[in-house]
């Protein structure tokens, strides 16, 4: 992809302000913001919200209170932001993230890179005055924010994402308020169309009109949920001119929410899916429907293998066969446990043995100095999952712990002879 054809942009986000604007709104939306902060970035880059060029993030910043939001620090640093601790510094809980956010936008406008856009993700009107600084210096500016914000704020950005797009981004159009979010969203966005903004009216509803028939006839053409750039493309191959901002919405999820009542649009890291309630089930699309449990958070924030209870034990199993029967090499060990796990129709890669046998030692299991049981190894890799949680500084409570345990150790057999 050409340079000219990507946005360099930096990120700033107010965590408290933005986590607990979305908890007066949606848990759903403010729990997926905290520990799954790849999501919104995902949708930033991909250049969905309201223009159609791809952004590139040289810079992703979240400001935090230690004391009261320490524990979803690991979600933030895990997708690549860089976590500045603003604790509490009056009897009132106030803060410093707001002047560090404007030291750091500011240090960022004189960087020997030049950023073309500065997304801050606050409601806070108290940056008003660097919107108007960093406008100054002909660079493009965005506000995100998941709750109310002052007119002169809203007028000094270039765009405004307001809380309905932002819940859209996070839950997939799915709100626990329903309607109301879309009573909070910001002032009307002109709609574009073709190389003129038009109101919503005449030819601008003669081709939504259009657009929605065409991502309704996709959609009912399928026998399974279609892909969101599917969907998105019959549209556009009828109305070229709803991108960038899609007859006002700002983004095709919100398009799909707004004109199409009877599908659903569900945002997934790679472009959501689009179906249809009334012919798909969440059998169809069981990784989009599925709320994010927490074995999934410990892989994402730790790089460990993302495998269920089920390829875990087959991997302890097989494991310890291959050691029995062949001893430990780095090379050919992974190979010959997924070689034995597809033998019994199990699907484990290659490289998800090799992270799990590189990180056994670090918990005294030697491999070359057998024998083991499945058992054994299993307990191994949870000491193993424990310890890569403490690095990444990923707190955990009784029920999340005991999840895990399930997790890793709950198809392992508990006998002296576990192994196959």
């Amino acid at each position: 992809m050409a340079e000219e054809s990507i946005r360099r942009s930096a990120l700033f986000v107010d965590f408290d302000n933005v986590y607990s604007g979305l908890r007066k709104l949606d848990a759903k939306a403010a729990d997926g913001f905290a520990r799954n902060p790849g999501r919104l970035v995902t949708w930033l880059t991909q250049g969905s919200d309201q223009e159609s060029l791809p952004r590139r993030f040289l810079m992703r910043l979240c400001y935090l209170n230690p004391r009261e939001y320490g524990g979803f620090r690991p979600f933030f640093t895990s997708a690549g932001f860089r976590v500045i601790d603003c604790p509490s510094l009056t009897q009132q809980g106030k803060n410093s993230a707001d002047i560090h956010l404007v030291i750091d936008a500011l240090d960022t406008l004189a960087h020997q890179v030049r950023y073309d856009e500065f997304i801050v993700c606050s409601a806070d009107a108290d940056f008003t005055p660097l919107m108007v600084r960093l406008r100054a210096h002909d660079r493009r500016t965005v506000r995100i924010a998941a709750g109310a914000a002052s007119r002169a704020y809203q007028a000094v950005c270039d765009e405004v994402i307001g809380p309905e797009l932002l819940v859209d981004a996070l839950v997939g159009g799915v709100s626990e308020l329903g309607v109301q979010v879309h009573q909070l969203s910001t002032a009307a966005v002109p709609i574009a169309l073709g190389t003129e903004e038009c109101p919503a009216t005449g030819a601008a509803d003669r081709d939504v009109a259009a657009a929605v028939a065409a991502i309704r006839q996709a959609v009912g053409a399928a026998t399974a949920p279609i892909t969101g750039a599917r969907a998105a493309r019959a549209a556009l191959t009828v109305v070229p001119g709803l991108k960038p901002h899609w007859a006002g919405c700002g983004g095709f999820g919100a398009f799909v929410h707004r004109h199409l009542s009877e599908l659903r649009f569900v945002p997934n890291d790679s472009g959501g899916w689009v179906l249809d309630p009334a012919r798909h089930t969440a059998v169809d699309l069981p990784e989009a429907l599925q709320p994010e449990g927490v074995p999934a958070q410990v892989c994402r924030v730790t790089g460990a293998p993302n495998l269920n209870g089920d390829q875990y034990a087959v991997l302890f199993e097989e494991l310890a066969n291959e050691l029995a029967e062949n001893g430990f090499n780095l090379t050919a060990t992974p190979r010959g446990v997924r070689d034995r796990s597809a033998h019994r129709n199990v699907s484990v890669a290659r490289k998800a043995v090799t992270f799990v046998v590189q990180g056994l030692p670090s918990v005294n299991i030697d491999l070359r100095n057998g024998p083991f049981t499945a058992r054994d190894l299993a307990l191994g890799w949870r000491r193993c999952i424990g310890n890569l949680c403490a690095s990444a500084r990923m707190e955990l409570g009784a029920e999340e712990e005991a999840e895990i345990d399930d997790w890793i150790l709950g198809r392992v057999p508990n006998t002296p002879d576990s192994s196959n």
